[in-house]
């Protein structure tokens, strides 16, 4: 019986657990497409990319929720974490997003 039990309460956290996570990448990743949409629009205005957060007045904290990163000139990358083993990342010069990480349970 209490073997029963702890497969039930381990699969209820298992869903919970999952649920979390889908709701942090939604809140996470529409973030960052405010954050890129915000870049893109400073760099229509301005012909350049905003060197840092603070030129586009985004407030930030260190450990994120996303990050906005300069590469050179012309490229940008946005990207967030999903916990602390999945990162989410925005590519401006091929404009998409990859995924890195530990992806399986």
């Amino acid at each position: 019986m209490h073997y029963i039990k702890f497969i039930a309460i381990t699969i209820v956290l298992a869903i919970g657990l999952s649920a979390c996570t889908d709701t942090e990448q939604l809140e996470k990743h529409k973030l960052a497409l405010g954050v890129i949409e915000t870049v893109e629009n400073f760099k229509k205005e301005n012909h350049r990319l905003p060197a840092n957060y603070q030129e586009i007045n985004l407030t930030v904290t260190e450990g994120g929720p996303v990050f906005y990163e300069k590469r050179d000139e012309g490229r940008y990358e946005v990207s967030y974490c999903i916990g602390s083993a999945v990162d989410y990342t925005y590519h401006s010069d091929s404009r998409e997003w990859t995924k890195s990480g530990y992806h399986g349970l």
